[in-house]
C-alpha cells in the first residue's frame, strides 16, 4: 500500500511539473470504458479491451485571456493548444510507465477508450456541472482532460466536492444560453 501511495503521489506531482493544472488517480470502472472504438476507419467497431485497474488522469488548463474571446478564433486556437499538451503529457507518461514494466495506454483528444469527465471526478480533480462538462477548481471549465490507464499499483483518489450542484441550481447559465434548450431550467 505504501508503494502505492509512493507511486500514485510521484506521478501526479511528476504531471504537475511538467505543466499539468492537476492530477489524480481513479479507479478504472469499466461503465467508463467505451465497449467499441468509433473514430478512424482502421479500427471503427473493434471492440475496446482495456484490462486496467487505474486511471491517473489529470487536468491542463486553457489560458484565460484567450478564452474571454469566445467564440472567436483565439479559443479554438487555445483549446487546441491545450489538447495538444494533454496529449504530449499522456503519450510520455505511457512510455514511461511501460519502460518500468507495466502495462500502460494513453488516452487524449481522439484518442480515448475512456469517458474522461466522469474519470476525472473520481480522482477528485473536480465535479460535473448541469451542462455535463467537468468544473475544476477555480478554472472552472477551462480544463482539457487526459489520462493513462495502467496496470500500475496505485492509490486511487477521492470525488470532491466543490458546491457546483449548489451553484448551478442557482446560475442557470448554460441552460438560459442552450440554443436548443437541452438543458432544463430545473
Amino acid at each position: 500500500l505504501r508503494h502505492a501511495a509512493d507511486l500514485s503521489r510521484s506521478l501526479c506531482e511528476g504531471l504537475v511539473r511538467r505543466g499539468a493544472y492537476a492530477a489524480g488517480i481513479a479507479a478504472l470502472d469499466q461503465r467508463v470504458v467505451y465497449t467499441h472504438k468509433g473514430r478512424f476507419d482502421a479500427d471503427y467497431g473493434q471492440p475496446v479491451q482495456l484490462p486496467h485497474a487505474a486511471a491517473i488522469v489529470f487536468l491542463v488548463e486553457m489560458e484565460f485571456g484567450a478564452m474571454q474571446h469566445a467564440p472567436g478564433a483565439p479559443v479554438i486556437a487555445e483549446s487546441a493548444r491545450q489538447y495538444l499538451r494533454a496529449a504530449q503529457l499522456a503519450l510520455t507518461l505511457a512510455t514511461a510507465l511501460r519502460a518500468a514494466g507495466f502495462n500502460a495506454k494513453a488516452h487524449y483528444d481522439a484518442h480515448y477508450d475512456v469517458i474522461l469527465p466522469p474519470l476525472a471526478v473520481a480522482a477528485g480533480l473536480g465535479e460535473m456541472g448541469r451542462h455535463n462538462i467537468l468544473v475544476a477548481d477555480l478554472a472552472g471549465t477551462r480544463v482539457r482532460i487526459g489520462a493513462v490507464t495502467t496496470d500500475a499499483p496505485l492509490l486511487a483518489g477521492r470525488p470532491v466536492s466543490l458546491g457546483v450542484e449548489r451553484f448551478c441550481r442557482i446560475c442557470k447559465k448554460c441552460a438560459h444560453n442552450c440554443p436548443s434548450h437541452a438543458l432544463s431550467d430545473g
